[in-house]
């Protein structure tokens, strides 16, 4: 909680996760593989996969992120992570309500009920640059992507392709989306 752009988290496998409450909240349990709360640690070279949270609302079994931080992911896989809620279940590869940057990313084969590869809540601005969002498994909506209350979403240089679901990218409304030299 609090760290700064200083706090780097390089070369490790993240698997087996179960998640940790959110931010005080038992009805919520997120972060199954890595839990961010009002940080902006850098993440490299890291393989999250297979973490699993079961819970009332599961979110971000691979990553959670909330709060006033702003995590950059670089050269990281996030693969195989499930979130599954009996009331909700939110991104099963990342679920995030902080800005985020991700650079060289592959998010492949993760499940959820809504945006199995991204969820990106609140507001925040998020940069995907070269990243591979691919066969993620999405029990209602957007199966690839997940827009709630009016993110900035920038999608340049990706590839997003073989996701299930009903749509590549459901928006609530009011969300700003650029797309720039990309394969959907």
């Amino acid at each position: 909680n609090g760290e700064d752009s200083t706090a780097v988290l390089n070369g490790f496998t993240l698997t087996g996760g179960t998640g940790t409450g959110a931010a005080g909240n038992s009805w919520t349990v997120g972060g199954g593989g890595i839990y961010i709360d009002n940080s902006s640690p850098r993440l490299t070279n890291l393989l999250i996969t297979n973490n699993e949270i079961i819970h009332n609302v599961a979110s971000g079994a691979g990553i959670y992120s909330e709060g006033s931080g702003h995590p950059t992911l670089y050269n990281v896989i996030i693969s195989d992570n499930v979130a599954d809620g009996t009331s909700g279940c939110n991104g099963g590869g990342i679920y995030s309500a902080s800005d985020m940057d991700f650079q060289d990313v592959v998010i492949i084969g993760n499940t959820s009920c809504y945006g199995a590869g991204i969820f990106l809540t609140s507001g925040v601005a998020a940069y995907l640059t070269n990243v591979l969002i691919a066969d993620n498994i999405d029990g209602n909506y957007s199966n690839a992507l997940f827009f709630q209350a009016s993110p900035e979403v920038h999608i340049i240089n990706s590839t997003i392709v073989g996701n299930s679901g009903s749509g590549l990218i459901h928006d609530d409304g009011g969300s700003s989306i650029y797309i720039f030299n990309s394969i959907f």
